[in-house]
């Protein structure tokens, strides 16, 4: 009988998580254990939606901004929209986000009676995905950067410094034709390394492996790198 072929999927689904978790201890070895803080659900959501398409400093200095002219909830549903895309304005795309934050708040206080999502704690990881996910304009990742950041769960939001990586570091099929990229990941990254995965990712993503001419020559994970080892050719 002639000897089982390597690269069937369940090899290959094998390996990957087996690079998935010598980069992962990698990244923990170079930047430690990611400190997350678990915050208000309802505002990562807002903050969230506030960084979409933008920079973190014009993020932050919309957020600043919200804060400084509604301290509240009530005063922000109840702001004329044209007056919220106006303040929100450093975050880029203002009247979309104005639109969708309203849209979200008038959601929340419908579904829960106030603007509060604490009830979702009591939910499983999956559940409280798919209610923020229902709320407008929130997609998977927006979902998960509030399942992390906001409520500690051990999440991984796909961003496009983790999308690239993850690709480069074959984690997953380079075509995304077959899976998206959260399914993708969630098959060969362990719970327990997730949220790590993501917030080293992230940071390794802006700081060494950018887009554009990265870093190799001073990349810890380069010896686990496909992309590297072939000269940039599995992207």
């Amino acid at each position: 009988m002639p000897p089982k072929a390597s690269n069937t999927t369940a090899d290959l689904l094998k390996a990957r998580r087996a690079r998935a978790r010598r980069i992962v201890r990698a990244l923990r070895k170079a930047y430690g254990e990611p400190k997350l803080e678990r915050g208000d659900p309802l505002e990562q959501v807002v903050y969230t939606v506030l960084s979409q398409q933008t920079t973190s400093e014009s993020c932050r200095a919309a957020w600043e901004a919200l804060c400084a002219e509604a301290p509240d909830w009530d005063r922000v549903r109840r702001m004329p929209e044209p007056r919220l895309a106006k303040v929100i304005r450093p975050a880029g795309i203002a009247n979309i986000k104005a639109r969708r934050i309203k849209d979200i708040l008038a959601q929340v206080k419908a579904d829960f009676g106030a603007y509060d999502l604490s009830e979702l704690e009591d939910l499983s990881e999956t559940e409280a995905e798919e209610y923020l996910m229902s709320l407008p304009g929130v997609g998977q990742k927006t979902a998960r950067c509030v399942l992390l950041f906001a409520m500690g769960r051990d999440s991984l939001p796909v961003d496009t410094h983790v999308a690239r990586l993850s690709r480069r570091l074959d984690l997953r099929d380079h075509d995304g034709a077959a899976k998206d990229d959260h399914t993708a990941l969630d098959e060969v990254v362990r719970v327990g390394d997730r949220g790590a995965m993501h917030v080293h990712l992230f940071r390794h993503g802006r700081e060494v492996c950018r887009a554009r001419k990265p870093l190799c020559d001073q990349c810890f994970l380069a010896s686990l790198c496909p992309w590297h080892l072939t000269g940039g050719k599995v992207e």
